[in-house]
């Protein structure tokens, strides 16, 4: 099990890299059985224009299994019956391509739509990941592939019966540079009446490498989000989904991902509401830096240094170099394990007009609801790096060099040294890494709680002034269940027994993939099932709890009242003064970002 790379150590784990040709292998036969059977049943679903199933038999386990037709923009595509954690039937349709390959000429360009296939697409199998390294400390090999714009669609219906059920987007974390829609599977989120779709977009140097011009202007990684929910707005109602309840949900770096996409122009009518878990726009991580900078190392590591002067003539030399080169180059011009993250989105006068804050303030996501949260040690991880690398030494040693990048006030601040002595001064006392708790609270409220505060208390403000006729409503949360699994299993940390860490509640939402471990014990069903009444009840009505079948009710948060359910088996509202306090402390410092709120 891994955690998310803006987490600071992994990416993807060996183990999930071989379980993945395992599982290609195995379906090999199942695979050649899938298209005969496309071919038998295409006459007849090319006439009908809707969903034909047939009946198969697996030899691998004999479970009864069937194949599911239907008809997009793009062609047919056929997918296959798989089973809930509940043992409801729904069928999934993996890679279904949303934009051409982008390789070739099409590398470092935005993505073009417009594929089309002829006869059955073999929708039985999972699409490869983009290209990314298999973990933040291990380089050894490379995996994915460039041609990796796809998506995975997973729905009940498939009788062709008109119907509008609510659809969950789900974009994956990775600190733009890892990331997979495989690693976050259906099985959860399907035992209720929703449509779920997983997606995939350019990563690390492909997906977000800027010259700053007109030449690579970046966020093609932001650019893939968009082309995938167009694709989405276009085709969604042939899988039984409903174009106008669409719900973009994100964690970690696709939680600052969807926000930014919320506040963009570009997105406007795709969505009609947005989940962030532990990422907000307003994240100092959010946004990259130095983008023409960083083009420029990495051409001179990749043997385009004689082009540097000419972003045109660097660009088409890029183009020519093998994808595996550059993926392995972002590393190399890394100055910390974690934080600034060298590349990232950027604001290009087009996807991104402004900074998030400007654009938060003129109303540009002022009509969509949102969730939105964190959980209650989301900077723990940070700490179990630091402990298991023994860079506890290291970072009292050099405390002036190393502190701010634990929490990322780098170069884009002129005193960064002086906000870091405030900030540390404030949670700690001082330079040492003691008491542990104040630390992990320090980075989790920094890093995670005050970018999420600072937004949600926005849109609730903007949404509600001036705004009578739409009733965009603001919910917040604080996710503090420790089940039997967590994230900081992978680390000999001594501490920490009931923290709840980045990407814990990965767990409840999406068990059966490599990741997150199976659930065994009766209080983790019952938080999984908590998590996912909330989230779908959100996307079918915008209200997480329209009816006392839960028994309790998630209150919408307010600028004067700012409130949030604590996500719990048994969930409870709760207002925090200590929380508003450290939000108006890191608010208060003069960073760049706080100046534009």
């Amino acid at each position: 099990m891994i955690s998310d790379p803006l987490s600071f150590t992994a990416c993807v784990l060996h183990g999930e890299v071989i379980a993945q040709y395992k599982r290609k292998n195995r379906a090999a036969g199942m695979r050649s059985r899938v298209l005969l059977m496309m071919a038998a049943v295409s006459v007849m679903t090319l006439l009908l224009g809707i969903i034909v199933t047939v009946a198969i038999v697996t030899t691998e386990d004999q479970d009864n299994k069937y194949l599911s037709s239907i008809s997009t923009e793009g062609g047919l595509i056929t997918g296959v019956s798989e089973k809930s954690t509940k043992g409801k039937t729904f069928y999934a349709y993996y890679s279904i391509p949303f934009a051409k390959p982008p390789m070739g000429n099409l590398r470092f360009k935005a993505p073009v739509e417009g594929v089309s296939w002829k006869g059955h697409r073999d929708g039985t199998i999972p699409p490869p990941p983009c290209p990314q390294l298999p973990s933040a400390v291990d380089h050894s090999f490379i995996y994915g592939e460039e041609d990796c714009l796809f998506l995975n669609v997973f729905t009940s219906k498939t009788n062709g019966t008109p119907v509008a059920l609510p659809v969950l987007v789900f974009i994956h974390g990775g600190g733009y540079i890892a990331g997979r829609a495989h690693r976050h599977q259906p099985y959860a989120f399907l035992n209720e009446e929703v449509v779920l779709v997983t997606l995939q977009y350019r990563l690390g140097i492909l997906g977000f490498l800027s010259t700053e011009d007109d030449v690579l202007p970046g966020n093609l990684g932001l650019k893939d989000q968009l082309s995938a929910l167009r694709w989405v707005s276009r085709n969604i109602k042939q899988f039984g989904g409903d174009p106008n309840k669409v719900t973009i949900f994100g964690q970690s770096a696709g939680a600052s991902s969807a926000h930014l996409l919320s506040l963009s122009p570009k997105s406007e009518g795709l969505f009609a509401r947005a989940i962030l878990q532990s990422g907000s726009a307003f994240s100092s991580w959010a946004l990259g830096s130095n983008y023409k900078k960083t083009a420029i190392q990495v051409a001179q590591h990749v043997g385009c240094e004689n082009h540097v002067n000419s972003s045109h003539e660097m660009v088409e030399c890029l183009r020519g170099v093998k994808s595996e080169d550059l993926v392995t180059t972002l590393p190399k011009l890394q100055t910390s394990l974690w934080f600034p993250l060298l590349l990232g989105p950027r604001i290009d006068s087009d996807l991104l007009p402004d900074y998030p804050e400007v654009l938060a303030r003129m109303k540009k996501n002022n009509q969509i609801d949102l969730i939105s949260g964190y959980t209650s040690e989301d900077g723990a991880e940070l700490f179990a790096v630091i402990q298991a690398e023994r860079l506890d030494i290291n970072f009292t040693e050099n405390f002036d060099e190393v502190a701010p990048y634990t929490l990322d006030y780098s170069e884009e601040n002129d005193n960064s040294f002086q906000l870091t002595q405030w900030v540390y001064e404030y949670y700690m006392g001082g330079r040492k890494l003691e008491p542990t708790n104040n630390f992990v609270k320090m980075v989790t409220d920094r890093v995670f709680g005050a970018p999420h505060w600072t937004s949600a208390i926005l849109h609730a403000s903007v949404s509600t002034k001036e705004q009578k006729d739409i009733q965009a409503r603001t919910y917040c949360y604080l996710f503090s269940y420790r089940g039997q699994h967590s994230v900081l299993d992978n680390y000999n940390v001594s501490v920490g027994a009931s923290w709840v860490s980045h990407s814990d509640e990965m767990f409840y939402m999406f068990p059966g993939a490599p990741d997150w471990k199976t659930l065994t014990y009766p209080a983790d069903f019952a938080m999984r099932d908590v998590f996912i009444k909330l989230w779908t009840n959100f996307a079918a009505t915008g209200n997480p709890t329209p009816d006392p079948s839960l028994g309790f009710t998630w209150e919408a948060t307010s600028e004067a009242e700012q409130r949030f359910l604590v996500l719990l088996p048994s969930p409870v509202m709760m207002e925090d003064d200590s929380v508003r306090k450290a939000r108006v402390f890191l608010t208060s410092l003069p960073t760049r970002r706080n100046c534009l709120l």
